[in-house]
């Protein structure tokens, strides 16, 4: 599925590269190997910071403006990304917990908020298959 945010490389190529300059020239004035280039502009290859200074100092185009479009876009395709991650939250394990922590634990007033985060927490990271809690 493509990403609903825009890559930074078809932005530079329709905004930021003068009209009608091939990518062989813009690659020659920005000091950069023609295929680096191409592959940016194609959306194969992500934007660097060096690349950004580049073309600031070329074209005009704010660096930090065309890393934050590159932020955005990594952060879209991590986010589609996101549903398929097996990554579970870290817990400790039970066994290192002893009963004076518990003790002192239950001993203190700021229990009374923290116990229903501990208790989703535990069983979210203990329970295998859960869709709902």
């Amino acid at each position: 599925m493509a990403s609903p945010i825009e890559h930074p490389g078809t932005f530079i190529k329709r905004e930021v590269l003068p009209a009608g300059i091939t990518v062989t020239a813009a690659a020659k004035t920005l000091g950069v190997g023609r295929p680096a280039l191409s592959n940016l502009l194609n959306g194969n290859a992500a934007l660097s910071p060096e690349m950004a200074l580049r073309l600031e100092r070329a074209f005009g185009a704010k660096a930090d403006a065309l890393l934050q479009m590159q932020a955005a876009f990594d952060q879209s395709l991590a986010q589609e990304r996101e549903p398929g991650l097996a990554v579970r939250a870290f817990a400790p394990r039970v066994v290192d917990i002893k009963a004076i922590q518990i003790e002192a634990w239950a001993d203190r007033l700021e229990t009374r908020a923290e116990l229903p985060a501990f208790i989703r927490r535990l069983v979210n990271t203990t329970g295998r298959g859960l869709t709902q809690v």
